[in-house]
């Protein structure tokens, strides 16, 4: 595909930070006549990337090619940014570029990471993707809006993403050892799921019931292992709901998901609840911390993000 502008956005402190590099390289070989102009994110979330990419709002658009070297977190802050800046930025071609822990969306889209980007540039089209669109309603009456591209969920495994976060941000001396860095990681992500502690939420028909874990897929979160029977552009999601407190219940609900045959039983097109007590909540692995007496509604967004995608 042509573009007459390319945008690099790189997150540096994500965890494969260091390819950024190599891929704004192969980027400005394969796009010999386009502007490729090179941005980092800052801290301070959304509203200060907000803040630091609207004096950059002409780069955005139809004509636009953007690739974020950074996680599916930062992927999903710049896809809700351009969401809200203008009707012309919406349109912007979008392209993940493998530079955090997951990278979920990228594998969906492009499989692992490759060592060039020639390939993927030469043959990738763009798609429209419908994401996840999650409104908050706070008690205090006040809306929040949030985008999963990837997935959402509220329990057990948002808390496992909280901790397996604050882990990778140590300068543990394991960092430097993939094998041992991994073992460590995961060994935090189970303690936690273990000992997360159940929630109650209040259903559209009044029925209340505690839960465990609550997960709504756009695609597959665990796209590196095993597929699940949905695809992206699809127009519904997957919702599953785990009741009772314990690892093999919710590693069972995992296991029936990803079985083809089973994928009507957990279609959706729509979903909400009331949470009635304090819980975590991940949105494409950002987690954040959702007060009780929150009304979450969930549906697929009515605009479209543009990305790239080989298959």
């Amino acid at each position: 595909m042509n573009f007459k502008r390319v945008v690099v956005i790189r997150n540096p402190v994500s965890t494969h930070a260091e390819r950024a590099p190599k891929y704004i390289t192969q980027i400005r070989a394969h796009f010999k006549d386009a502007e490729v102009t090179v941005l980092e994110t800052v801290r301070g979330g959304i509203e200060a990337n907000e803040k630091h990419l609207k004096p950059h709002t002409k780069l955005f658009g139809p004509e636009t090619l953007l690739g974020v070297v950074a996680g599916d977190g930062t992927f999903n802050m710049v896809a809700t940014i351009l969401m809200n800046i203008s009707s012309e930025a919406r349109q912007t071609a979008m392209a993940p570029l493998w530079g955090g822990n997951a990278n979920d969306l990228a594998h969906m889209l492009n499989g692992r990471a490759p060592r060039s980007l020639t390939r993927l540039l030469a043959e990738a089209q763009t798609v429209n993707v419908r994401p996840l669109e999650c409104t908050l309603t706070l008690p205090s009456g006040e809306k929040e809006t949030r985008l999963a591209i990837c997935y959402a969920s509220f329990g057990a495994s948002a808390a496992a993403a909280r901790r397996l976060g604050e882990v990778i941000r140590t300068d543990h001396p394991s960092h430097v050892v993939p094998g041992v860095r991994f073992v460590r990681e995961m060994g935090s992500v189970w303690r936690t799921m273990q000992h997360s502690q159940r929630f109650t939420v209040t259903d559209e028909g009044g029925a209340s019931r505690p839960l465990f874990e609550g997960a709504f897929f756009n695609g597959s979160r665990i796209a590196k292992v095993n597929g699940l029977p949905l695809r992206l552009a699809e127009e519904h999601f997957l919702g599953v709901t785990v009741e009772k407190r314990s690892m093999a219940s919710l590693l069972l609900h995992i296991a029936r998901v990803t079985r083809r045959y089973n994928a009507p039983k957990f279609q959706k097109a729509h979903a909400a609840f009331l949470v009635k007590e304090g819980v975590t909540a991940q949105f494409d692995g950002e987690t954040v911390a959702i007060p009780a007496d929150t009304n979450v509604e969930i549906a697929l967004a009515q605009t479209p993000l543009r990305l790239l995608a080989r298959h």
